[in-house]
């Protein structure tokens, strides 16, 4: 009688792995992104929902804060030194302008410190800001 290896297929199954789950895994994901974007195109492009307050051109009269590259903050601007400042100069600047209450433009470089950038945000908090509008200009480097 012939004597038979028991181990045989243990030590086969390292060298030849099933890879039938990958085939069935790259077939749908295949499937998915070839045939599934046309479909959806059917029936014309998608509904897609608008943003709510979206403004091309900002307010005139905001009050505007400006953070450079290097950190320095300006409001209106006047250079400031010291952020815990600007809460009171955003409150002078809202008197007798009712239109503008609680809102403020933000204006930072895309280099500047996030660390400049939050602490501005805080001291509009401060100040009891409720809307704060981004200003995105198109820099050519």
């Amino acid at each position: 009688m012939k004597k038979q290896d028991s181990t045989k297929y243990i030590r086969q199954m390292f060298w030849k792995p099933n890879i039938a789950p990958l085939y069935y895994i790259l077939l749908f994901l295949w499937v998915f992104f070839v045939f599934i974007p046309p479909i959806m195109y059917i029936h014309g492009e998608p509904i897609l929902p608008d943003a709510e307050f979206v403004q091309d051109e900002p307010l005139n009269g905001l009050p505007v804060v400006r953070i450079n590259r290097d950190g320095a903050v300006y409001f209106e601007e006047r250079y400031i030194e010291d952020i815990s400042k600007l809460p009171s100069m955003l409150k002078k600047s809202w008197e007798g302008n009712y239109d503008f209450w609680y809102k403020i433009l933000l204006k930072a470089d895309m280099d500047a410190e996030f660390g400049v950038v939050q602490k501005v945000l805080n001291a509009a908090r401060t100040a009891d800001i409720e809307t704060v509008g981004l200003l995105v200009d198109a820099v050519s480097r």
